[in-house]
């Protein structure tokens, strides 16, 4: 009963490279994603997300260009 134990606490760190080593391509993908999205709405709709946030900006005190 031992060996498998043992056996299951070896593996544990080469189970946690390999989820390590894929998560930041997938971060970056879901970014890349994200970022894609709001220019296409800022190329169909302008100002549709820039407006409110540099009204919030400016709301708290930080000028906007």
């Amino acid at each position: 009963m031992t060996e498998g134990v043992v056996a299951q606490v070896k593996s544990i760190p080469g189970t946690a490279i390999s989820t390590t080593k894929n998560t930041p391509i997938l971060a970056i993908g879901i970014a890349l994603l994200v970022v894609l999205i709001v220019l296409m709405i800022e190329a169909y709709k302008p100002g549709l997300l820039t407006n409110p946030m540099r009204k919030l900006l400016t709301s708290v005190g930080l000028k906007s260009a």
